[in-house]
């Protein structure tokens, strides 16, 4: 062999030798950079659909049925040819679930790896052989071991990891028949080796860049979740607008929400005069309807039913479209994509829908915090009413007591004095008036008295509507009706009444309104019996969460139109002659009850007799000492 053969042999066996190496190194560098954008998809897809379908429930009881089936729902999402195998672990390093049944439940404690995924939060891969462990048969011999930690519900805690098999060899394939074709291409020509190299370098700049602007798009979806706590729609819309037209070189970036049953742009509008703020067309709008991304290379020449024409009109080309979704899973608007060129948006879909998936997550809180100001400003308000009614019942009850020390003052003393006067008349000079003086006496007598009683009832109203919202105390109700029948002795012993009663409770309130109160129902049921032996009976139950107390008689009863007007003010149904009195007893009871937070009515029909009810709330306290129960007086009829 010459040296001219030898040198040619020389040279062409280091060509094929440089060849090779760089064959080598090629495919090293474009499987570890497949393996690394197979790690980045995987690792976006389980940390959007753990936010959108984990719950930190599912980690705090994993072995429930509604957790086993939310994580085998998110694991059925994760799901893709290249996928061996999926395990999800809680904190303590244990299978909460896998696609593989007998693992779940066991723990590894051994696994280091995942024991600093756990503590670091930050997702790794390493490419390894067979797993005997988390294989119990023959797994793939070359496999991508992917964790990534998992914030729940899109916390901010880390509730766990997931851990994802992905099989080295069918995610490899593609690359490698390619390596394969390009080194005996190469092997044949030497010259295609600057060819070669200018390849490898193209395909490793664009997988640098497609990296880049990976990362810059999570940078904003990151930005926009916590820019949604601190800006408002314009404002986060317009950093949407500006960041996404460089990051997907596009010349238009418009975002349409569902706002009063139909789409509107929120954003778009640019120098050249795109709609904002006007309902969209039947592109929007079949991209809603079919929660599908819609893709149109060239509006003016394609085909398509739901093309958006106008924008063709102005310019547009390239139309890339995609729904925004919500954690919930329901579409609440469109993300669009708009182009003055053709052909430069079929790679924009992935990051599209990455981009979107943050949208849509930041319009959602923007409207969480937008509701929230409102329900703030309408407690703000509604604070300020309480205050307002609060302060208006203070000047009130100022205004009640004041009224009551003008009528105890100023009307008493007055009263005093002519019926002084009058009695000083009748006393001294009767014999000596005639008998029509003599009435005048009479019935200025019993006016004066009319009136002395009126005012005494009056200032019981207004002490009982001055001591509203006082706090109360134990008080033995079986007690205070012993006092009140120890007061009406004499009025019972003139009608003959009998009064009995049940067991009575210990119940919440005022004792001495309480008294008033039943010594007004007592009262008024003794003397409406028209005839016959008055026999009033007081019972007590229990009443969904109240007391309710029934003062029943066998008196004249009431016509059902009158049941809620005898309680008001002054009201009467009979005159003083026929049944003396002011009208204020029971508007004083109706007090006394809404003072205590309960109701009182009547339940009645003429000639039958009333029953007059009234509740008081149902709150267990300490029972008072019970006085025992005396023997009746002569005269005193009271029975239990």
């Amino acid at each position: 062999m010459s040296l001219f053969h030898k040198s040619v042999f020389t040279v062409a066996l280091g060509l094929v030798a440089a060849i090779f190496a760089a064959a080598c190194s090629a495919k090293h560098f474009i499987e570890t950079a497949r393996l690394e954008e197979a790690f980045g998809r995987h690792h976006s897809a389980v940390a959007k659909s753990a936010a959108r379908m984990l719950r930190p429930e599912d980690f705090r009881t994993p072995t429930a049925a509604p957790a086993q089936r939310q994580l085998r729902a998110f694991a059925q999402e994760l799901s893709a040819p290249e996928v061996a195998r999926i395990a999800v672990w809680s904190r303590d390093q244990r299978v909460l679930f896998s696609d593989h049944q007998p693992l779940i439940g066991k723990r590894f404690p051994e696994r280091s790896d995942l024991a600093r995924v756990l503590k670091e939060g930050q997702p790794s891969f390493e490419r390894r052989e067979h797993d005997t462990q988390m294989f119990a048969q023959a797994g793939p011999s070359d496999f991508l071991d992917v964790y990534v930690p998992i914030r729940a519900g899109a916390g901010t805690a880390i509730s766990g990891a997931v851990e994802i098999f992905l099989d080295s060899q069918a995610i490899l394939a593609p690359v490698q028949r390619q390596i394969r074709y390009t080194v005996l291409a190469l092997a044949l020509s030497g010259l295609l080796a600057f060819g070669l190299a200018f390849f490898l370098r193209s395909i490793i700049r664009r997988a640098h860049q497609e990296r880049a602007r990976r990362e810059k798009v999570e940078k904003l979806v990151g930005e926009l979740a916590g820019d949604a706590m601190q800006l408002d729609f314009g404002a986060l819309t317009k950093k949407l607008q500006d960041k996404a037209r460089d990051l997907l070189n596009v010349d238009i970036v418009e975002i349409e929400v569902w706002d009063k049953e139909q789409l509107k742009a929120l954003t778009g509008a640019d120098a050249e005069g795109m709609p904002i703020g006007k309902k969209t067309a039947q592109d929007s709008e079949w991209i809603f309807k079919n929660r599908q991304p819609l893709l149109i290379q060239d509006i003016g020449t394609t085909a398509d039913t739901a093309a958006p024409v106008q924008l063709g009109r102005r310019g547009v080309k390239g139309y890339l479209g995609v729904p925004l979704i919500s954690r919930n899973n329901k579409t609440v608007g469109v993300l669009r994509l708009l182009s003055r060129s053709t052909g430069n948006l079929s790679g924009e879909l992935e990051l599209l829908q990455q981009l979107a998936s943050g949208v849509a997550l930041a319009l959602e809180n923007l409207r969480l915090q937008e509701q929230n100001r409102e329900q703030g400003l309408k407690l703000d308000i509604a604070g300020q009413k309480l205050t307002d009614h609060a302060t208006e019942i203070t000047r009130s009850t100022y205004e009640i007591e004041q009224l009551a020390h003008a009528l105890s003052r100023d009307l008493q003393e007055p009263l005093r004095v002519v019926a002084s006067s009058i009695n000083h008349l009748a006393k001294n000079y009767a014999p000596k008036l005639d008998a029509t003086a003599q009435e005048c006496i009479h019935h200025t007598l019993d006016g004066a008295k009319r009136m002395h009683t009126m005012i005494s009832d009056v200032l019981g109203y207004a002490r009982v509507a001055a001591n509203h919202g006082r706090t109360f105390a134990p008080v033995d109700s079986a007690a205070v009706l012993r006092k009140i029948l120890e007061r009406l002795r004499t009025a019972m012993s003139e009608k003959g009444a009998v009064v009995t009663h049940d067991k009575l409770p210990v119940i919440e309130a005022d004792e001495a309104q309480l008294g008033q109160l039943l010594e007004n129902l007592l009262r008024n049921a003794i003397k409406y019996c028209a005839s016959g032996v008055p026999r009033v009976h007081v019972s007590c139950g229990k009443d969904y969460g109240f007391w309710c107390f029934k003062v029943k008689d066998n008196g004249v009863g009431i016509e059902p139109e009158f049941t809620e007007r005898i309680f008001a003010i002054f009201e009467r149904l009979h005159t003083t002659e026929a049944y003396p009195g002011t009208g204020m007893g029971l508007s004083v009871c109706k007090k006394i009850v809404e003072g205590h937070g309960g109701k009182i009515w009547v339940e009645s029909q003429p000639g039958a007799g009333s029953t007059f009810c009234f509740t008081v709330p149902f709150k267990p306290a300490a029972s008072p000492p019970r006085t025992s129960a005396k023997s009746s007086s002569p005269g005193l009829r009271a029975e239990r």
